[in-house]
């Protein structure tokens, strides 16, 4: 599938250039045609075909970690992407002595999880970045030492969309024995990710943004060899290597990443996730890539010729679908909310307007929001 034929698969393009995908991302036909036809099998036969959904929980947990580069046993399905830091946060055993390094100015998802770790003595270091949110591998690198057992960064910045060396980093981190964490949320989906060739340890993304699915379903990664040294702190029925047993109470904890999913699971997110990740796989991530990027080197450029200032590194390998841009002289809130009348959606971020766009997009919406700026 051609980006131009996935465009058709979302209405929202039919009124809106919507640039708002960083933020929340539209549904699909395919995605709600797999919920519709969820609910109406619910309807009508309640849980008669509940061995298929235990199969499409399977499937999807294959079809991500694929996606991914993972093996399926390293893939949980969490709520969200703050869910997954939590469950390393307070997975980890990690007290006085003991530090981790962060970047200033992530999103604070990405910060409060580790923050919260200063109670058990944790020392927490931030890295300041450079111009435009630019940090190096190396700059990461050299606020670590001897105490430092874990970094946690994004792997696209929600305010400038700065792409970090993630390949560079995790072989930085890896040869040191510090443990990598990944935020994906701004990237997964739209940019090729594979935790085994970056040396990821852990991974969380949730599905709303760039996988395009709905809110409330995500993946969490955690790498095979690391799943002992990371302690379960909710567990439940499901979290168990049986979990049909329901009279044995052995305790015993699934023998993957499973075992940090507990309660009743988002039934309708893992059908509408699976559906995401099948259109993504149709156009191919390599495509899409090529495809938002092309579009967002137009923005940035037609951007500059409208006097705007363009917020974001656009050089090869820190580009991402993500452009942050102001328009000196004018009230910034004003033009949002100019841009929001033309329906043209945006968002205000870090003082900038933020446009984000993926494989829905085309040059037609650049030249609409284009036009609507201010003259």
């Amino acid at each position: 599938m051609k980006p131009s034929d996935a465009r058709k698969l979302f209405p929202v393009t039919n009124d809106y250039a919507y640039f708002n995908v960083a933020a929340t991302a539209p549904m699909s036909i395919p995605v709600q045609e797999a919920i519709v036809r969820f609910t109406d099998e619910v309807r009508d036969h309640g849980s008669a075909f509940f061995p298929r959904w235990i199969e499409t929980f399977q499937e999807t947990r294959a079809e991500a970690a694929a996606f991914i580069g993972a093996a399926p046993d390293e893939v949980a399905f969490a709520h969200n992407t703050s869910e997954g830091m939590n469950i390393v946060a307070n997975g980890l055993d990690l007290g006085p002595g003991d530090s981790i390094v962060l970047v200033d100015g992530d999103f604070p998802a990405n910060v409060y999880p580790w923050l919260r770790l200063r109670q058990e003595g944790v020392e927490v270091r931030f890295v300041a970045p450079q111009e435009l949110g630019r940090v190096s591998p190396q700059q990461i690198a050299a606020a670590c030492d001897a105490s430092t057992r874990l970094v946690a960064v994004s792997f696209v910045s929600f305010a400038t969309g700065f792409r970090l060396d993630v390949r560079r980093l995790g072989e930085l981190l890896r040869a040191r024995g510090i443990l990598f964490f990944l935020d994906a949320i701004q990237g997964l989906g739209a940019l090729p990710l594979d935790v085994v060739r970056d040396q990821v340890d852990f991974l969380a993304a949730d599905g709303h943004k760039w996988l395009l699915a709905p809110e409330g379903i995500g993946l969490f990664f955690v790498r095979r060899d690391l799943l002992e040294r990371l302690t379960p702190t909710f567990v439940s029925w499901l979290s168990m290597q049986e979990p049909f047993e329901f009279e044995s109470y052995r305790g015993q904890l699934a023998a993957g990443a499973r075992r940090f999913e507990y309660g009743t699971p988002n039934t309708i997110g893992l059908h509408a996730l699976r559906a995401a990740l099948a259109l993504i796989r149709s156009v191919g991530v390599e495509e899409i890539e090529r495809h938002v990027l092309r579009l967002t080197d137009l923005l940035a450029a037609g951007l500059r010729e409208r006097g705007c200032r363009v917020h974001s590194p656009r050089a090869a390998g820190e580009k991402s679908g993500i452009v942050a841009f102001d328009l000196p002289g004018t009230d910034l809130a004003a033009v949002h909310a100019r841009l929001s009348e033309r329906r043209v959606q945006t968002a205000r971020r870090g003082g900038c307007i933020r446009a984000a766009a993926h494989v829905y997009n085309d040059e037609s919406d650049i030249a609409r929001l284009l036009d609507a700026l201010p003259a």
